[in-house]
């Protein structure tokens, strides 16, 4: 895909996702169908992860200090197959996981991830970045509205330049449905 083309493909997806392109040039938005949102086993909320800019996870120890808050707000930053919760207090995968479902793998989040227009997000049109970073969110999520609003102030400052942030939105797969 050339420059030109890429930065087309972009700018429609930032203006699709709702947000002010002006204010917030790096974050793509896309949901799964609810189908595919009903399969994910052990997904939490909310759920922030980061990848360096040849995709690979950089666990959130590892994170740099500039995004010290996000950090703080970022849920479990793992998922597994798990047929109970872990016990009160546990740090870490549940006892009985078996399976890392999401995060390994940068390439995973894009399987099945649309636009509101119904566009394909594909890992391979995101533009240059130094860090990706994935935020599972949901509208009716409480606990998910910190880590949205340490996402939203991180991108605003300088060290965010170079930056993709995508928001895989949740909403439609509301509590009880």
């Amino acid at each position: 895909m050339n420059f030109n083309r890429r930065k087309a493909f972009v700018t429609s997806l930032i203006l699709t996702s709702g947000l002010a392109a002006a204010t917030t040039p790096s974050i793509l938005v896309g949901a799964y169908d609810v189908a595919q949102m009903k399969a994910m086993k052990g997904l939490t909320f909310p759920r922030v992860l980061l990848y360096g800019m040849a995709g690979n996870l950089i666990p959130q120890d590892s994170w740099p200090s500039t995004l010290g808050e996000l950090k703080r707000a970022a849920g479990d930053a793992f998922c597994c197959v798990s047929e109970k919760p872990a016990p009160p207090g546990w740090k870490g995968q549940p006892p009985d996981c078996k399976v890392v479902v999401y995060g390994e793998k940068v390439e995973g989040h894009f399987v099945g991830l649309k636009t509101k227009d119904g566009s394909s997000i594909r890992y391979a049109a995101l533009p240059v970045h130094e860090f990706l970073i994935v935020e599972y969110y949901a509208s009716w999520c409480a606990p998910c509205l910190p880590a949205r609003k340490a996402l939203e102030a991180y991108l605003a400052t300088p060290a965010a330049r170079n930056t993709v942030a995508l928001v895989v939105d949740f909403t439609k797969l509301a509590p009880g449905k």
